[in-house]
């Protein structure tokens, strides 16, 4: 499976004020390095797909012009967007970057998107399924696994994903027994 070429950065959440301002959810542990003025965004879907303009086929284009902090994400200008009415227009949009602009994530960490078809190793390092999937809760990620016993979820956090191999494209799993569902 081959790594898209674009990566999910932030969501709109709704306009602020009257001059086109939106608060921005942002996804990703660089916001400084993305969100800043004079650096641009794409507009994409929830895959990380940038959207295209369908007159000319060039991707949607955002280029900030302002950001500051706000709530849990950021206020964010773009010189396309200027009034309330347009930016409402906005709304539940995923924001993207191209996959090569971003930094590579810390050692034992992943993008989401690297997620799907990395193998999936039990504590003593065998071969225990591959990830399928995830998809989010308010509580958090969860893996959707493909294991011999059948398609599992599992939390995406330290109490079961114990390593992380970028490179391998493997990660060390404790999948509970069915029992314990």
């Amino acid at each position: 499976m081959t790594a898209p070429d674009h990566v999910i950065v932030g969501r709109i959440r709704r306009a602020h004020g009257v001059r086109g301002e939106m608060a921005v959810e942002l996804i990703t542990d660089e916001p400084d390095a993305i969100f800043a003025p004079g650096l641009r965004v794409f507009a994409g879907s929830e895959h990380g797909v940038p959207a295209r303009d369908p007159a000319t086929g060039a991707h949607v284009t955002l280029h900030i012009t302002g950001v500051r902090p706000f709530q849990d994400g950021a206020l964010v200008t773009f010189a396309e967007i200027t009034d309330r009415t347009v930016a409402q227009r906005w709304h539940g949009r995923y924001l993207v970057v191209p996959f090569e602009e971003l930094p590579l994530p810390e050692e034992g960490a992943v993008y989401l998107h690297e997620l799907a078809g990395m193998t999936v190793l039990d504590a003593e390092g065998r071969p225990a399924g591959t990830i399928r999937g995830y998809y989010q809760l308010p509580q958090g990620i969860v893996l959707e696994i493909d294991s011999p016993g059948g398609p599992r979820d599992v939390p995406f956090n330290e109490a079961f994903v114990r390593d992380i191999d970028r490179a391998a494209r493997a990660m060390v799993v404790l999948i509970p027994d069915e029992s314990q569902d």
